[in-house]
């Protein structure tokens, strides 16, 4: 609901804070008091064009303060989500227009952009007018609406077309490699053919990178390993030698100590024997390293693995992958006819689940389109529109439009008049009766609406008595599960207002301004009053404003 609107330097209005209950308020005022600048200050916090117009005499800017509490499971939280707003308790939007023409827009302190709060706000509010543009008259909101009333999940049908789709895709992707097939396949081949001779070794490149560094340096390799072989195992200077000198000699203290050196014993006898193992490994590689190499044969190998790697954009390790891959397609190639009959197989069987779904969704749409048509006629009699009739054109749209949505298009008409072709309800030229129409329309779906604030503004236009009752009645009706609030002229439908606001101008400082008035019972019953009598208020009107609202409150119970 809107539970706050605070409007800055907006035409006429300097300063104007508003509270609003849940439930019906109405605005009513003298013609020309500014009940439409409070319009013009809710389109602008909600996205609408930013006219400069706007702005106060005087002032060098206008700003429009709004103030929503929205449950946490509604949709909209969503979409503030997605921009980094976090799921609170309000939604607090500000639109700060500017004296030079630019504008900017915060929801929770944060800047968006108008385009954004406009789609933001079409989450929150609706107004219905004479020249509102409503959203129903989009045929694109037609078939949601009738969705909506009928309690219509797409779930199931969304996820249907999705899988018939990609099962289509599926399909077709098949197909062009169908017209590829030869082509590719003695690709495929040949280059498997290449690699399998190339006789390819995992780490191969890296070690004959080795190998060629070691024979490059071979000879300063076998020098350095002789010698360090000569300073180890030479007779009686070498480390062996030494190391079994220290070891007689520890052992023979141990022996007459007690084994006090048994730890230093063992010790060394590890390190004599891990000598021992190193001084193996040294002898074997010098024999190794004496046995010849050819270093041509080893930059042959990497000339040729390396030409491979550039021909097929790779580095040489992947080229394994490269043939395992190319295998793996000349499979799928062998057996496509087989994959291709499976796959139109799944086309068709995900086509007829979709269209299956589809034609359920469109059998109950057909069913609550009666239901609604029947809904809605019976409300123009009372909102003076008695010789119009509603309907709703559940369509099936061709093959190539099917959709996420199902089959069908949903078209809402109206005839005006007895013996006149239905048309499209944008079509309707009369906003007095476009207005009375959409009211109609709009209290039928009320149980399925969303938005959570709907702002009527003078749907009671070029009405009175029983008709501008039945506008407030229903008004009233709509209250029940939203949040109306209402501009208007009639006494009747002011009469069912649970809150009432008088828009007045007045003079102040030698400058009009236009003030609000949050009326109390008594100031509540002296403006029904006026406006049943015009501005001398008598006993006899205030009696009769009195009657009015207790009958108007007894017409809803009942």
């Amino acid at each position: 609901m809107l539970s706050f609107l605070k409007i800055e330097n907006i035409v006429l209005i300097e300063k104007l804070e508003l509270s609003f209950p849940a439930t019906l308020s109405v605005f009513t005022g003298e013609t020309g008091a500014g009940k439409s600048v409070l319009l013009d200050a809710v389109s602008l916090v909600l996205g609408q064009r930013a006219d400069i117009g706007l702005i106060r005499q005087g002032a060098d800017f206008a700003r429009v303060t709004a103030c929503f509490s929205i449950p946490k499971t509604a949709p909209v939280w969503q979409l503030l989500s997605d921009i980094g707003i976090e799921n609170e308790d309000e939604i607090i939007i500000r639109r700060i227009l500017q004296r030079d023409g630019k504008s900017k827009a915060y929801i929770n302190d944060t800047p968006v952009t108008a385009g954004f709060l406009k789609e933001i706000g079409s989450f929150l509010v609706e107004i219905y007018g004479q020249y509102a543009a409503y959203k129903l008259l989009s045929p694109a909101n037609h078939l949601p609406a009738l969705d909506a009333f009928a309690k219509v999940q797409l779930s199931l049908l969304k996820k249907a077309f999705y899988d018939w789709k990609q099962a289509e895709k599926n399909w077709q992707e098949l197909q062009e490699k169908q017209k590829n097939i030869l082509t590719d396949q003695a690709y495929y081949q040949e280059t498997v053919t290449q690699l399998k001779a190339a006789n390819l070794q995992e780490n191969e490149e890296e070690r004959l990178v080795e190998q060629r560094t070691i024979l490059n340096n071979q000879s300063k390799i076998i020098e350095s390993l002789q010698e360090a072989h000569a300073l180890m195992a030479t007779e009686n200077s070498g480390i062996e030698s030494l190391l079994y000198k220290v070891n007689r000699n520890l052992e023979r203290a141990n022996q007459l100590s007690g084994n006090q050196f048994e730890r230093l014993c063992s010790d060394l006898t590890g390190i004599t024997e891990s000598f021992a193992d190193v001084l193996a490994s040294l002898e074997g590689k010098m024999n190794f390293m004496a046995q010849p190499m050819e270093l041509e044969e080893i930059e042959d190998r990497l000339y040729f693995l390396r030409g491979l790697a550039r021909k097929y954009g790779v580095p040489v390790a992947e080229l394994t992958k490269i043939r395992a891959d190319f295998e793996l397609k000349l499979t799928e190639i062998e057996n496509l006819d087989e994959y291709l009959q499976k796959s139109a197989i799944l086309k068709e069987k995900a086509k007829a689940d979709y269209k299956a779904l589809a034609d359920s969704v469109s059998k109950t749409r057909q069913e609550s389109a009666i239901r609604l048509d029947e809904q809605v006629n019976a409300e123009l009699p009372d909102l003076k529109l008695a010789k119009a009739r509603f309907k709703t054109e559940v369509s099936t749209l061709p093959e190539q439009d099917w959709n996420e949505n199902g089959i069908n298009q949903v078209l809402f008409t109206v005839s005006t008049n007895p013996g006149q072709p239905f048309s499209p309800i944008q079509k309707i030229a009369s906003g007095g009766e476009l207005a009375r129409f959409m009211l109609g329309l709009k209290v039928v779906l009320a149980g399925s609406e969303k938005t959570p604030v709907l702002i009527f503004d003078e749907v009671d236009t070029g009405v009175g008595g029983g008709v501008a009752d039945a506008v407030g009645k229903r008004l009233k009706m709509l209250s029940v599960g939203h949040q109306v609030l209402v501009i208007t002229h009639s006494p009747q439908v002011a009469s069912y207002g649970d809150s009432h606001y008088i828009v007045q101008k007045e003079l102040k400082n030698d400058v009009m301004q236009t003030q609000v008035i949050t009326a109390g019972q008594e100031i509540r019953m002296q403006e029904i009053a006026r406006m049943l009598s015009g501005a001398t208020l008598t006993e006899t009107s205030l009696k009769m404003a009195k009657e009015l609202v207790e009958e108007s409150c007894q017409r809803f119970r009942n």
